[in-house]
């Protein structure tokens, strides 16, 4: 990680101050708007507290509403993909992972980001069903909501537990670092929720 991080100062461009302070403007309304409390944060200040839309969807005919219905079903891959929501910066590292890889309800489940120190970190996990895991009628209330910062190594982890019955399936959590001086990026972390027997698909 400290080779990634001097390789990615080293190919980073100076930026104007009034630069700087717009990225952290604007990283910070997103941060406002990415997700809602319902992790444990275990590294970094308190986090603060930050609100999703709950998801519209697009209507469609018939057929594809079961298309639809059936491969969340199966496990789906609702939750696969994602367009990141701004421009990431590729200058800024950034690598997250989550354990474990096979998780069952009841399991805790735990986030681990590396990137700048003092970097604003908010995280949502989104299900198989497209739900994303935020409570308070923002999602189906499964746990992986959470923000707040890195420390002083540049690290950050936050723990949920698997609750309110998941879809067994894929997992996405998308990770969004915000940071004043040196831009903002995204990443993505995987893992999957397991069939009702306990067993992950491959």
């Amino acid at each position: 990680m400290n080779a990634l991080r001097a390789k990615a100062r080293s190919a980073r461009s100076i930026r104007s101050a009034s630069e700087r302070v717009v990225f952290g403007v604007v990283g910070m309304a997103m941060l406002t708007a990415a997700c809602t409390g319902g992790g444990v944060t275990t590294a970094g200040s308190q986090a603060p507290s930050v609100t999703p839309s709950a998801p519209a969807e697009t209507p469609t005919p018939d057929g594809q509403q079961s298309a639809q219905r059936a491969s969340r079903q199966r496990g789906g891959s609702d939750s696969s993909k994602a367009a990141p929501p701004f421009e990431p910066d590729p200058t800024l590292p950034v690598e997250s992972s989550v354990t474990p890889e096979c998780a069952r309800i009841g399991d805790l489940v735990t986030l681990s980001v590396e990137t700048e120190p003092g970097a604003t970190v908010a995280y949502q996990a989104v299900y198989s069903n497209g739900k994303s895991g935020a409570g308070s009628g923002y999602g189906g209330d499964y746990g992986g909501n959470d923000a707040g910062q890195t420390d002083d190594q540049g690290e950050y982890s936050s723990s949920w537990t698997l609750t309110n019955n998941p879809p067994p399936g894929p997992v996405r959590v998308d990770v969004y670092v915000f940071t004043l001086a040196d831009g903002n990026t995204y990443d993505t972390a995987r893992f999957t929720v397991a069939e009702l027997a306990g067993s992950c698909q491959t």
